[in-house]
């Protein structure tokens, strides 16, 4: 699914142009085919607090801008012109899923990849490498279980393990993941997810796609994070198979012997003082050469997003000024 080119006329919110999205990109709930968009977006807030002007999750973090840089090995595997050419300019955010960064817990690292005169491409990451459900509807049903607390929690979280709801090894992932202390230019930050390479093959129009999933790898200095005070990140995609009867599903760790291709390289060099107040991602602002595969619970996470931030970008707009 690419960026849509023209304004939805249903859109709650337009958004003032500006340099993070094209000027014709609108955010609205309805750019996404997302039942569930809303649902999860009260199950979340029910579950960490905070009203509507705020994040509903990844509350705290701090902007970098910079660039990415293709290495030219990933040219002929897409028609994303993000992978060939020169270096573009690159908004990042890392936050902490809960609490703040430097605290326990879960990472995430969002960029956006922003071509001159091109199309957005959003990456979104974090430091979990695999969601402990496959559909929206199982997570919305975790939120509430963890929520219960004590005996209710316990019997809750069997129930879900024990029908499929719940995936056992990847919720033991995913708890150990949030005790760990993150250090972000020391981690590897995953996008979860599988998408599509689409790669033109004829004057016909036709198109071969390939599932892969992305992850950004430290790329530092031999002996350690860089001197001056920059953070670098190596874009691989690890490329799949359609032949493998799980290829979508989230909660899945894809096979170790996976071909990775290195697509480019990410320098964070400059970070913001604050936090542009109309800075969004969404895991399907995607350009051409990239799609989104076959799994629900990433539709319904994009709905979720720009639920969320019409919510926080109205809260904001009817503040009254000081």
């Amino acid at each position: 699914m690419g960026t849509v080119g023209a304004p939805d006329p249903r859109s709650e919110v337009d958004l003032p142009t500006q340099r993070f999205e094209p000027s014709a990109e609108r955010w609205s709930p309805h750019r996404w085919t997302a039942d569930l968009g809303p649902a999860l977006v009260g199950a979340i807030r029910e579950s960490v607090g905070g009203d509507t002007g705020e994040r509903v999750a990844h509350r705290h973090g701090v902007v970098w801008t910079g660039t990415f840089t293709p290495s030219g090995e990933a040219a002929g595997l897409s028609d994303y012109a993000g992978f060939r050419g020169g270096s573009i300019e690159a908004v990042a955010r890392i936050s902490a899923l809960r609490g703040r960064l430097g605290a326990r817990g879960t990472i995430g690292l969002a960029t956006k990849l922003l071509p001159a005169g091109g199309e957005v491409t959003d990456l979104v990451a974090m430091s979990l490498d695999v969601f402990p459900v496959a559909r929206a509807r199982g997570f919305i049903a975790l939120l509430k279980v963890r929520r219960s607390r004590g005996i209710r929690e316990l019997g809750g979280m069997l129930t879900m393990l024990l029908t499929g709801q719940v995936s056992a090894s990847a919720l033991a992932r995913s708890v150990m993941d949030g005790a760990r202390r993150h250090v972000p230019e020391q981690t590897t930050f995953h996008g979860v997810h599988t998408f599509r390479l689409v790669r033109s093959t004829n004057a016909a129009l036709q198109s071969e796609r390939r599932p892969f999933r992305y992850r950004w790898r430290p790329g530092g200095t031999t002996a350690g994070a860089p001197q001056d005070g920059s953070m670098r990140f190596v874009l691989e995609l690890v490329l799949g198979d359609m032949a493998w009867p799980r290829v979508d599903d989230p909660t899945w760790r894809w096979p170790a012997h996976a071909p990775t291709v290195p697509a480019g390289t990410l320098v964070l060099d400059e970070q913001m003082e604050r936090e542009p107040p109309e800075l969004a991602f969404n895991p399907l602002v995607l350009a051409p050469g990239l799609e989104p595969g076959g799994d629900d619970l990433l539709s319904d996470r994009a709905g979720a997003y720009a639920v969320a931030h019409v919510a926080r970008v109205r809260q904001q707009r009817n503040r009254p000024k000081p």
